[in-house]
């Protein structure tokens, strides 16, 4: 299963006509980006029910209506599960009594996400952080096991198991430190012996491995904007990207671009040689000129999944590791391909904010 699918929230929307359709969302999408989605892709056979704008459209889950401002993440709601939810018409939202509820209970604003840990836990999960970090061979124990598989399955490795260097003994009370610690603990973890030269590096840092120096180019020609060009230089434009493609099948990416650049100038709205250009300039290594390709290529076609890609991987040489997540996230859910997939696969271990939420959820919530 391609890795995007496991952070994806299945829902299935349900008219009041009863009719139904599935769709796929990502937990940072809100109620208000569901209703734009879906009216932009509106299913053939609800074609009876069509509404005249996306903001009347309301989402109502577990019987309360959702603020357009709601992401699927604040609710909780778990991947690889389908969730129901109705879509109704609407214009406004039901005005909520004294408590933030309907008189059936059919309202409630939901705030921003936050992880609802309480202040032991917290205190709790510092001492185990902290522990661990001093004896990662803890996570060994088969009672923490879940939490050494998911750091490995996010690109994370656990430093071998050191049983020469600690007694089992040792080990327990490393363990029940989590266990037992209390709140308003403040004093410092004792000392632990000075660790082996090897295991000195942090084993959780960024993998900057694929990260190279921007290219500081003066930007390349992007033709003019506004141009509406003609079926002659429509048609010529397409004979220039035919030279271009030989060139670059070729290896001849210089020559290419220079083509892919005649052919931009010619038919400056066509989204598809911006991106193909940029795509040459990522081989280049100069991932800076790729992105301006692909910003271009996305400001005339948004659902571009070849810009997506080749500005995600761009990000990801930059070490802009979030942006490149997202772009790779969307250029699988519009065109899934297998580089982008595997590009994907690369950059999500170094996403240290979702590792982390990803993290708390498994641990606190399910």
């Amino acid at each position: 299963t391609p890795v995007f699918l496991y952070f994806q929230i299945n829902l299935r929307l349900i008219l009041v006509s009863g009719k139904t359709k599935e769709f796929l969302f990502s937990p940072s999408d809100s109620a208000g980006d569901i209703a734009h989605h879906v009216f932009e892709n509106w299913p053939e056979d609800w074609a009876e029910e069509a509404v005249a704008k996306a903001e009347i459209l309301r989402l109502i889950y577990q019987g309360r209506f959702l603020h357009s401002n709601v992401t699927l993440g604040a609710l909780g709601l778990p991947f690889g599960k389908t969730t129901v939810m109705h879509l109704v018409p609407r214009e406004n939202l039901p005005e909520p009594n004294s408590q933030g509820l309907l008189p059936n209970g059919g309202y409630m604003h939901v705030k921003k996400m936050s992880v609802p840990l309480k202040p032991e836990l917290l205190a709790q999960l510092e001492v185990f952080f902290n522990t661990c970090m001093t004896n990662p061979s803890l996570l060994y124990q088969p009672e923490y096991s879940f939490i050494k598989k998911f750091v490995e399955y996010f690109g994370g490795r656990i430093p071998s198991q050191q049983s020469s260097n600690e007694s089992p003994t040792k080990k327990s009370e490393d363990a029940s430190a989590f266990k037992k610690a209390e709140p308003e603990l403040e004093s410092e973890p004792e000392a632990e012996p000075e660790p082996e030269p090897e295991s000195e590096e942090s084993d959780l840092e960024l993998d900057l491995t694929a990260v190279i120096e921007p290219d500081e180019d003066a930007p390349q020609k992007m033709g003019n904007s506004t141009l509406q060009p003609t079926e002659e230089e429509i048609a010529e434009s397409q004979a220039k990207r035919s030279e271009a493609v030989s060139a670059f099948v070729e290896k001849n990416y210089e020559k290419a671009i220079e083509l892919y650049t005649e052919a931009i100038v010619l038919n400056p709205q066509a989204s598809l040689l911006y991106a193909k250009r940029g795509q040459i300039f990522l081989l280049l290594n100069k991932p800076n000129a790729c992105i301006r390709d692909c910003n271009r290529a996305l400001e005339l076609n948004p659902d571009s999944a070849a810009a997506h890609k080749f500005r995600g991987r761009a990000y990801h040489l930059l070490g802009k590791f979030e942006e490149a997540a997202t772009d790779l996230r969307l250029a699988c859910k519009f065109d899934f391909d297998e580089q982008a997939d595997e590009w994907l696969r690369e950059v999500t271990p170094n996403v240290s904010t979702f590792f982390v939420n990803c993290y708390l959820y498994i641990f606190f919530v399910t």
